[in-house]
């Protein structure tokens, strides 16, 4: 979500429902990590992140990318970062919240 929130489903057959958990984080914080986030990856490197994604967890392309782009200081974090906008955006159905759960 918008506010760097998530919700997360368990289906539990046996006892026939499903348990959700919400979890929700200030707006201004996650604005401000965002942006240190998104500050100095070059595009070759966001790029690589988002085909890598495909197929890797974060920590495998974390490696990755330290192995091949030397010359850049990417921290874990922006890797993650790219990593689950990539992975969003190959799941994300539709731009609104409420239309994309269906």
């Amino acid at each position: 979500f918008d506010c760097g929130g998530h919700i997360k489903g368990t289906i539990k057959r046996d006892l026939g429902c499903v348990e959700l958990s919400v979890t929700h984080t200030e707006h201004i914080q996650v604005d401000s990590e965002r942006q240190t986030l998104r500050e100095s990856v070059p595009q070759e490197v966001i790029d690589y992140i988002t085909e890598e994604s495909n197929t890797l967890h974060a920590a495998d392309v974390y490696h990755n990318v330290v192995t091949r782009f030397p010359a850049h200081d990417i921290t874990r974090m922006q890797v993650y970062y790219w990593w689950g906008v990539s992975f969003q955006d190959q799941y994300r159905l539709h731009d609104d919240q409420v239309v994309s759960l269906r």
